[in-house]
């Protein structure tokens, strides 16, 4: 059920329907946090899968401190599984280091977002330095992009390429429009 319910809440969150999303959402939390409580090894995923949704639908909605209350918590739980079972868990924590990212980005702390950005792309080149069909389009899908937005921001492209920021992320943003 707490599946259902999470898919239900990114319908929701996709077609704008953000209220809906939010109480779905929290529901699917509430019933993952019950099983994990009774069997964390095959339900804090879930937890942290949930608490990243949630993490979105903030930031979507404006709402960034409960955004980063939600991707803070996902995060830890990630870095937890990771440090057991890297090789089934670190593309999640990948995924959960680029969420907080964004939140630090959005709320002005250019330092954090960056080395929460950082740490994203070189989870990304490890996983795809080991299987590149599965993990090297990562590296050219947000991270890069918005770990030079975010550091030179103030003068756009141009700068971003100027001042660099490591070869493939300069790579990616030469290829961007103007």
């Amino acid at each position: 059920m707490g599946t259902t319910l999470n898919n239900l809440g990114a319908l929701y969150r996709s077609a704008g329907r953000a209220d809906e999303a939010e109480k779905v959402f929290a529901e699917a939390l509430a019933i993952r946090r019950d099983l994990a409580a009774r069997d964390a090894g095959a339900y804090r995923p879930n937890v942290a899968a949930t608490l990243d949704n949630l993490g979105a639908l903030y930031v979507s909605t404006g709402r960034l401190g409960e955004a980063e209350k939600a991707d803070t918590e996902a995060l830890a739980i990630r870095r937890d599984l990771a440090a057991h079972d890297p090789d089934a868990y670190r593309p999640s924590l990948a995924i959960s280091l680029n969420s907080l990212g964004v939140v630090y980005k959005k709320t002005g702390r250019t330092d954090e977002a960056e080395k929460a950005y950082n740490e994203a792309l070189a989870i990304y080149r490890d996983l795809a330095a080991r299987d590149p069909g599965a993990y090297r389009p990562r590296l050219c899908e947000n991270t890069p992009h918005d770990m030079l937005v975010t550091r030179f921001s103030g003068g756009g492209r141009d700068e971003a390429l100027r001042r660099g920021g490591g070869s493939r992320a300069v790579d990616v943003v030469s290829r961007m429009p103007g």
